[in-house]
């Protein structure tokens, strides 16, 4: 069946050779299916393949190799005129691979099917706030205490709003000035720079009350960084290896009462998976810099996909993006060394952090420390290659 604008099917032929499965096509059974029907996609397909009997899906799984269709019905145990007709589904749908570069070859499965799906035009799954999910109780806004976390926590002090505003540089000068910082002063960055960057960047500013009587109905979570639905998913940990005032281990920051709630570590795993982040951050840099303080920002998944179909995840990232760079300004800002880490290990945060992996998962990492001297924290008037590329300088006829 066609799923996008673009499908349409040619003319039928029964392909002649040998045939193989595309790279991108993924078989899988339906969700709600009580026989044995199965469905091929691809984010390469504008179709959609609804296979009725195992025979097909057989059939489907023996391309994996290069076979004639002849060959891949004896497999499947169809006649060769059943094989040929469903191979003609096959190529005409967009399910095997065309040779001669077509496979888009720069692409990873995973994410051109990421892609494909939590953007519309390729699928005709509905897509975003659709609350397909409205009769699963909706997570609460603010997380509360975990398992692991003990006491009232730490409470954290308030920043001065007037002392703030007369410290802070002008937001250009931040902006021209921001960039990762893989040093750090010898003294170590303090709690109290930690308590102020927090509650600017990712505290709960307020919490909006959704209407009860609205089956759609669910409150919002409003912080200093934009997020769509105001859902407020992200929570950031902490894992302290140098700061002044706070002993090293892992934190939560509880965004709602500006407070960081200490998760002792209750096995050796546990800590040694804590050790694991750390090492893996400073890879992540080069190995130029040994770690003060690790951000992790973690996403309770159900707070978007409860209420948003295809796209949950996209906007997790998205939301995570707009984090980071409030981070970077903030950091900048207060004289700090900020930078952002590509990737993390998703076991061992849950390890570490003590989570569901599938219920609330590491989805960003960052570096904080203390700015050494001879870094800038601003600058002053713009610098960059413009008016060389525009003039043809150093960089290629290409530029």
């Amino acid at each position: 069946m066609p799923i996008a604008r673009s499908a349409a099917l040619p003319g039928f032929a029964r392909p002649t050779g040998r045939l193989v499965l595309s790279r991108f096509a993924y078989l899988r059974r339906l969700p709600d299916g009580a026989d044995e029907s199965c469905v091929l996609e691809s984010p390469m397909a504008p179709f959609r393949l609804i296979l009725h009997r195992a025979s097909a899906g057989a059939f489907v799984t023996a391309l994996a190799t290069s076979r004639t269709a002849q060959q891949a019905a004896l497999l499947a145990g169809l006649s060769t005129g059943e094989g040929e007709a469903l191979a003609g589904l096959l190529a005409g749908g967009g399910f095997l691979d065309a040779g001669q570069g077509a496979e888009a070859p720069l692409w990873d499965f995973h994410d051109l099917l990421f892609h494909a799906r939590s953007r519309p035009g390729r699928h005709d799954y509905p897509t975003g706030g659709v609350f397909a999910h409205q009769d699963v109780p909706q997570l609460p806004a603010v997380s509360g205490p975990g398992a692991r976390e003990e006491g009232e926590g730490i409470d954290l002090p308030v920043p001065d709003w007037d002392t703030v505003v007369a410290r802070d540089p002008a937001l250009s000068e931040v902006l021209e000035g921001r960039r990762s910082v893989r040093s750090y002063a010898e003294t170590p960055v303090t709690l109290d720079q930690l308590a102020e960057l927090l509650y600017r960047v990712a505290r709960v500013r307020r919490v909006i009350p959704g209407d009860p009587a609205d089956p759609h109905g669910y409150d919002g979570v409003e912080r200093p960084y934009p997020a769509g639905g105001a859902t407020g998913e992200l929570e950031v940990y902490l894992s302290v290896v140098k700061c002044v005032g706070l002993e090293p281990g892992v934190y939560r920051y509880d965004a709602a009462a500006h407070r960081l709630r200490p998760r002792p570590f209750q096995h050796p795993g546990e800590e040694a998976a804590f050790g694991e982040l750390v090492t893996a951050a400073w890879r992540a840099t080069a190995c130029t810099v040994d770690p003060q303080v690790l951000l992790t920002v973690t996403s309770r998944f159900g707070r978007l996909s409860w209420k948003y179909s295809q796209i949950a995840y996209a906007l997790t990232l998205k939301h995570v993006g707009v984090l980071y760079q409030t981070l970077y300004l903030v950091a900048t800002a207060m004289g700090l060394a900020p930078c952002g880490l590509g990737s993390g290990d998703t076991d061992a945060a849950a390890r570490a952090l003590g989570l569901d992996w599938t219920a609330e998962s590491s989805v960003g990492e960052f570096l904080i420390g203390s700015r050494p001297a001879g870094v800038p924290r601003t600058a002053h008037g713009f610098a960059d290659v413009v008016e060389a590329a525009r003039g043809g300088e150093g960089f290629g006829e290409n530029f």
